[in-house]
């Protein structure tokens, strides 16, 4: 009650005379609104990295960031410093997080509580009047990374890594980018219109209908299967077992799997999800 007494008197007092345009907080700093960014979380895979933006003033000695969950502080550290990682976590257990401002008078000043679920996918998601891919936090609430990429056909991330195979149907070109989106190998000669892609515990499977083919390429970048008895594969599918599913199009749809003869089913499929019985949709 002090508290919000004292800062009604500051504005009163700032109302009635000359206010100073370089103070973060008076609601009419062009640069701030009197509100700067103050705390932000983003999740990440056992990790949540905690960013923000104090602008600097004349009373301010150090910010705090402070675990609520356990209601310890996990850093104090001078103005100017604005990130921490806080890892080793849990995946998807809830983190809260509240940013303090120490003051030269010694006071504490609050600003706020967030939170972020650290977990173990990473999805990717494509913006496409951007021409880009966004990686996104585990949790749904932050962008966390931006990749130019001019026409994207096809995505496909591993659960395990979080890399992301991505498909330039227009640049024939198939690469990979970790889970970061730093970029890691790239093949722009193999496929003429990569379409579809799926994840398999041997590679990745690549439907290519421009060739006609199907590709698996291994960890590495090296094609290690071209088969080109296809007639428009549009879709390919995994299951658990590693049994791939195609969808050949007027080809119908055509299952490979470990110890099986090939199975084919005649009808037009242009998608396929492969169930772990070892049928599909």
């Amino acid at each position: 009650m002090r508290r919000g007494i004292a800062a009604l008197l500051v504005l009163a007092l700032a109302g009635c005379g000359t206010r100073d345009p370089l103070n973060p907080l008076d609601p009419e700093n062009p640069d701030t609104g009197g509100n700067p960014r103050w705390l932000e979380a983003r999740a990440d895979r056992g990790a949540v990295d905690l960013l923000w933006d104090v602008p600097a003033f004349l009373d301010l000695e150090a910010v705090q960031v402070r675990d609520t969950v356990r209601d310890t502080v996990l850093a104090v550290v001078p103005a100017g410093v604005d990130t921490l990682r806080h890892a080793p976590l849990p995946d998807g257990v809830d983190a809260r997080y509240r940013l303090e401002l120490v003051l030269a008078n010694g006071r504490i000043d609050p600003r706020g509580e967030v939170t972020a679920t650290p977990g173990p996918t990473v999805p990717w998601v494509v913006d496409e009047s951007a021409a880009a891919l966004w990686r996104v936090a585990p949790d749904g609430r932050e962008r966390r990374d931006f990749v130019r990429v001019l026409d994207v056909s096809g995505l496909e991330v591993d659960p395990v890594t979080g890399a992301v195979l991505v498909l330039e149907f227009f640049a024939r070109r198939v690469r990979v980018l970790d889970a970061a989106g730093n970029p890691g190998w790239s093949d722009d000669t193999s496929a003429r219109g990569p379409f579809a892609a799926a994840r398999a515990a041997d590679g990745w499977w690549v439907a290519d209908p421009s060739t006609p083919a199907m590709l698996r390429y291994t960890d590495a970048g090296q094609v290690a299967v071209r088969d080109t008895t296809y007639r428009l594969p549009l879709d390919v599918s995994v299951d658990a077992v590693g049994r791939v599913w195609v969808a050949d199009g007027p080809g119908g749809a055509r299952r490979t799997g470990p110890g099986d003869a090939e199975l084919r089913v005649p009808l037009v499929c242009d998608r396929v999800i492969a169930l772990p019985d070892g049928g599909a949709w």
